[in-house]
């Protein structure tokens, strides 16, 4: 039976795509709203963006341990949505009411954020309830795929409601798209009652252990670690760069970040192909330079704006190849070396690392930025990008590294 026929697989199918969508809508709208509407300069929008992550150094640990003691993660996830969908809604309210600055922008960022840290984490471990074994890399590839599309979507649409309707107006459309997935994830029963996990500390170390003691795990936490990084540097400047140095709208900036998506979403669907004639290792190299090397070209981009318009078009495509290609092979990794009780507590370790040093990224992306310049400032965040790829080399002439089609 394929995945799509099992009603709480495709419930939970909707859920994903349709908060994903709203995800893209904010992720423009917000970023646009401050640079535009609000003038905020490259350290402002360092940390705007830092904002978005460092829930993840706070929370992802602490999370993995307290959603491991409910009986089924549909509640946390359920209560997440609900969260961000007050947080979103209440922004349009705010400029409605006249009240609309970099605060509350900072605010809605933080908390959006810390909610998503808890779905992240939940998820992990509701998914492969959904469905049995020889169905389970099926359905990962559908999740991700959608996710990919509704990411091209929402972006695209963030790009084009920012200028025609304005921010806080594509931000409520966000608000509903939570409410929705709420909605969606609730029609799915929940199995009979089973005995909740042994209670941990808030705070355990099982997911830290786990990853030290694992040579691929350790190798793919440094590819997307050192990815991060430098690719918060890049993002927590490119609104800025675009429409202050490139000089480009806003409606043209949605189209970039969602050029980079529609990539993500070729990467996707190329990778079992790629990862067959490759195995997994190279494939995760592969994958970590071309995420990297097309974003040279933007950093340099200059001439008239037809010309600027294609090139980095054409470059936020090919990184949203490679950035796929990477992902899924990190996926790959996590599902065919993690056991699934453990899955929780591993994915809040491995996200507190690799999603923490992005707000430290993004921060320094903007103090630089605001010190020197733009165009100084993204050469440097591509150019540190193009060393993610040394972390997993070692993975080549391992026997042991992971190999074969990915699970997404």
């Amino acid at each position: 039976m394929a995945p799509l026929r099992v009603p709480a697989f495709r419930r939970y199918w909707g859920a994903v795509s349709v908060s994903t969508a709203g995800d893209g809508v904010l992720s423009v709208a917000v970023p646009v709203a401050a640079a535009v509407l609000l003038g905020a300069g490259p350290a402002q929008m360092g940390w705007l963006t830092a904002l978005a992550w460092i829930p993840s150094v706070l929370f992802a640990i602490p999370a993995g341990g307290w959603v491991a003691r409910f009986r089924h993660p549909l509640a946390p996830m359920i209560g997440a949505d609900l969260v961000r969908f007050a947080a979103t809604a209440a922004l349009p309210a705010a400029w409605w009411l006249g009240w609309l600055h970099l605060p509350a922008l900072y605010a809605l960022t933080a908390i959006v954020a810390s909610a998503s840290v808890v779905f992240v984490v939940a998820d992990a471990a509701l998914f492969p309830t959904l469905l049995d074994d020889d169905r389970l890399v099926a359905g990962q590839s559908l999740v991700y795929s959608a996710r990919t599309v509704a990411s091209v979507a929402g972006s695209g649409a963030g790009g084009l409601l920012v200028p025609v309707l304005s921010a806080p107006v594509a931000v409520a459309a966000d608000a509903l798209s939570y409410l929705w997935s709420a909605a969606l994830l609730t029609r799915i029963d929940r199995p009979a009652a089973r005995t909740p996990p042994p209670r941990t500390a808030p705070v355990s170390t099982t997911g830290l252990r786990f990853i030290a003691a694992n040579p691929a795990l350790r190798g793919a936490l440094g590819v997307t670690t050192t990815a991060n990084f430098f690719n918060l540097m890049f993002h927590a400047l490119l609104v800025l760069f675009l429409t202050r140095t490139l000089h480009l709208s806003a409606a043209v900036t949605g189209l970039v970040l969602g050029a980079e998506a529609a990539g993500a979403l070729a990467g996707s669907l190329a990778l079992p192909a790629v990862a067959r004639r490759l195995g997994m290792p190279r494939s995760l190299v592969a994958g970590s330079l071309l995420s990297a090397a097309p974003l040279t070209a933007v950093a340099v981009a200059a001439g008239p704006t037809a010309v600027v318009v294609t090139v980095v078009l054409v470059a936020s495509f090919l990184s949203g190849v490679g950035r796929s290609v990477q992902d899924i092979s990190v996926a790959a990794t996590f599902v065919s070396t993690v056991p699934v009780p453990l899955r929780t507590q591993v994915r809040g370790a491995y996200q507190t690392i690799s999603f923490g040093v992005r707000p430290v990224g993004a921060v320094l992306g903007g103090l630089v930025g605001q010190s020197v310049a733009l165009r100084p400032a993204v050469v440097l965040a591509t150019a540190g990008g193009l060393l993610a790829f040394l972390w997993a080399l070692p993975s080549l002439r391992s026997p042991h590294g992971p190999r074969g089609t990915p699970a997404a």
